[in-house]
């Protein structure tokens, strides 16, 4: 036998590869559509429902009035007096997920949503971190870490699935953004514009635009790293292609009180970020991760730092956004990046000399981190009287200054009870810090192949960041059982008119919509942007919350606001069993609900007919013009709503010359985009309709348009004459007009720019293939 037959003999032949490597690609797709279905699936069924704090109080009522309109509504007619539906900078129920309601639940399109949004995310991030330059295994992992982020995660706590929807979709506008700088192809940046088209219609404006700056500045990282590949007139293409999308930024007010989420984005992330910084420092991608991570972070920490007062003083429209702290899911996903990069360089170590050298010095780092994990939890262990002592003397005073004393007590008591919580949380850190060390070790000892290390790495990040996420994941009964109208409701709908009913703040459902969700008119209720002079005329000032302090110090402004009904407290007759302070609250509130008729009492609530009421749509003779401030003139005692208006301009008419009474208007039609009303009245005079006056809507008399005046400082009002009249009130947008051509031409130019790039792929394969001279 020959020396080089014994050779072939004793070649060892090349292992087969394992299935799970030679379909990775697929498998990970499937696993990234799954893992969103099976957290959500308990939310399919028409029987449960996300208890999103949010989406119970406000959007569902919402989304279910909406639905039932017989067209577009553009006007929100039951709540707050009228507000536009697309008065804000989102899609509203022409967000495309949206309708889905005409084939499922509305209640599971949340779900459904939610559901879309978290695949996205995961599938987003998957493309970007392997157009970047990641393995497929590592990129399995941060997509995964991705889906489950604290940002991402937790916002069905508050059903925000416009929050969801801008999270999830920033990794592919990052794809499209890359790829198109990459290739300079137009299709690239189409597809951008599309995605962020989207983010905005479904998602939040607010995180869009922080989105949008980080892209702005991920863009001017890469023309400069990769200078060298470009000539002019690709610079120009990619300026020219990145302006293909626009903007538009509105003015946000009110402040956040509450926290209904988590940042915290997983282990993986935060340990193979320090990786990635401590050894593979000189890769680009880790330089501008690490940079534009900490530059977001300062700037979520809003005014505390001067980072954020650069950005509000420099950056066009960022002094219009209300929550910089919304910003942090961008250092989430710089973490992830870095992460994903730190285990990839990682795995990737070459079979040499350099991978023996590595092994040392990452198990020293290993150790180090391990280490000092360690430290921290024996220190917070066996010192954590003296440190629970520490913290409440430093942060004693400051809640004594800002806070009750009974809120200073429990904000003090809590420190307590969470720094249990936090101990815990380092040895649970520990652990976890093991396993995922542990997991790249033993790749590095070649001891676990690259796809079962990858399959590990997804398995501990899922046990890391699930057990936290699922406490945001709220539940209740179908909307039937939960919305179910209680005493007051029942009695309520009897009434089949137009009018309003006031939840006053000793209801149940004083801040919420659940009168809406019954299709009663309410001064109040739950949404985002209320009209600001609505505002002002209840008594809220400036805040966006139902705080009606004029209607109960003023009782004229309810006869305004066409208040039929009042929702109080059944009040006992026996006061004897009561202290003495509560006694006095009673007397306060019987001497307040003494003014108007008692109609039912229930259990717990009771309601009261409002017997001064105006109707919904009058007359009066007179008017007054206001000078500076409406408010003064309703608030005084001489002024009567039966016998005057306050105007916001001079309508250029005579005063009456003589008296004479309120002259009611019968309401024919009452639609959320269309009002028709039918006067006969004996004398000229001015029409009042008890709804918010908006730009968008507009006044006709017997089919001529007239002049429509804001009136009583937030209502509408015309000048009609003497006699029978029809006067309709249309709400026309331009705007929405607008869209919709836009949005059409849009869809008609992104179809022709897909056609003609597959046209041109088609043409090129067959050059390519030598079909075509």
């Amino acid at each position: 036998m020959s020396k080089k037959h014994k050779q072939k003999k004793h070649a060892v032949a090349p292992s087969k590869p394992h299935f799970v490597e030679t379909h990775w690609n697929k498998i990970i797709v499937i696993v990234l559509i799954v893992l969103p279905i099976i957290y959500f699936a308990g939310f399919l069924s028409p029987n449960r429902m996300i208890a999103g704090s949010d989406y119970l109080i406000g959007g569902y009522p919402l989304k279910k009035w909406i639905a039932a309109q017989e067209e577009m509504p553009l006007w929100y007619s039951h709540i707050f007096g009228g507000v536009p539906i697309l008065g804000a900078p989102v899609g509203g129920p022409l967000a495309p997920l949206e309708q889905l309601k005409a084939v499922i639940p509305i209640h599971v399109v949340l779900a459904v949503t939610f559901i879309v949004m978290f695949i996205l995310a995961g599938l987003g991030m998957y493309s970007y971190l392997r157009v970047i330059g990641i393995s497929g295994y590592v990129a399995a992992v941060g997509a995964v870490a991705y889906q489950f982020i604290g940002n991402l995660a937790t916002t069905p706590m508050a059903g925000h699935a416009g929050r969801a929807a801008r999270v999830a979709l920033f990794p592919f506008m990052l794809f499209f953004i890359h790829r198109g700088l990459k290739t300079r192809q137009l299709l690239c940046f189409v597809f951008f514009a599309l995605v962020t088209a989207f983010a905005f219609y479904e998602g939040h404006f607010q995180i869009t635009y922080y989105g949008l700056l980080f892209i702005l500045a991920y863009a001017i990282f890469y023309l400069i790293a990769h200078r060298k590949e470009y000539v002019r007139r690709d610079v120009v293409r990619v300026i020219a292609y990145g302006l293909c999308y626009s903007g538009l930024l509105d003015n946000y007010w009110g402040l956040s009180h509450f926290k209904l989420h988590m940042e915290y984005f997983g282990l993986f992330a935060v340990i193979f970020a320090l990786f990635a910084v401590i050894f593979f420092w000189k890769k680009p991608y880790t330089k501008f991760y690490v940079i534009s991570t900490l530059v977001v972070l300062f700037v979520a920490f809003g005014g505390h730092t001067p980072v954020f007062r650069i950005f509000y003083t420099l950056i066009p429209g960022f002094k219009l956004m209300r929550a910089p702290n919304l910003s942090f899911y961008l250092v989430s996903f710089g973490f992830v990046v870095l992460g994903a990069i730190g285990f990839d360089s990682i795995l990737t170590i070459p079979q040499n000399d350099k991978r023996s050298h590595f092994n040392k010095k990452y198990s020293i780092a290993a150790l180090v981190m391990l280490a000092i994990i360690l430290l921290a939890g024996i220190i917070c262990a066996v010192g954590r009287t003296a440190i629970i002592q520490s913290m409440q003397d430093a942060f004693g005073p400051r809640f004594a200054a800002e806070l009750s004393q009974r809120a200073a007590q429990a904000k003090l008591a809590k420190i307590a009870t969470n720094f249990s919580a936090f101990t815990t949380g380092i040895w649970r850190t520990l652990v976890f810090a093991v396993l995922f060390i542990g997991v790249a070790y033993g790749y590095l000892k070649k001891k676990i192949p690259s796809w079962i290390v990858a399959v590990a790495a997804i398995i501990i990040a899922l046990v890391d960041v699930l057990p936290l996420t699922a406490k945001f994941l709220p539940s209740v009964s179908s909307p039937k059982t939960y919305y179910a109208a209680d005493d007051v409701v029942q009695f309520i709908k009897k009434d089949k008119g137009i009018f309003r009913a006031f939840p006053t703040p000793w209801y149940d459902h004083a801040q919420d919509s659940y009168l809406l969700y019954h299709n009663i008119q309410s001064p109040g209720g739950y949404i985002a942007n209320p009209v600001k002079r609505y505002q002002e005329f209840i008594g809220a000032g400036t805040s966006v919350m139902f705080s009606p302090t004029y209607l109960i110090q003023y009782p004229k402004f309810a006869d305004i606001l066409n208040v039929k009904y009042l929702i109080g407290p059944t009040l006992p007759e026996d006061l004897s069993r009561y202290d003495p302070q509560t006694q006095n609250v009673i007397k306060e509130l019987k001497d307040y609900f003494g003014r108007y008729t008692l109609t039912m009492t229930g259990r717990k609530h009771s309601v009261y007919e409002n017997d001064s009421v105006l109707p919904r749509a009058y007359i009066v003779p007179d008017y007054h013009i206001e000078d500076t401030n409406a408010l003064e003139v309703l608030t005084s005692p001489e002024f009567d709503p039966r016998k005057m208006v306050v105007l916001n301009r001079n309508p250029q008419v005579p005063h009456p010359d003589s008296e004479y009474a309120m002259c009611p208007a019968t309401i024919v039609e009452y639609s959320p985009n269309k009002v028709i009303c039918m006067t006969d009245c004996p004398y000229a005079g001015f029409f009042v309709l008890s709804d918010n006056w908006h730009p968008d809507w507009r006044v006709f008399t017997d089919g001529d348009e007239q002049e429509l005046f804001r009136a009583n400082h937030t209502f509408r009002a015309v000048y009609v004459p003497a006699g029978k009249h029809e006067v309709v009130f249309m709400y026309i947008s331009t705007y929405y007009r607008t869209g919709r051509v836009i949005s059409v031409i849009a869809l008609i130019v992104l179809v022709m720019v897909i056609a003609i790039g597959l046209f041109r792929d088609y043409h090129r394969s067959r050059f390519d293939n030598g079909d075509v001279k």
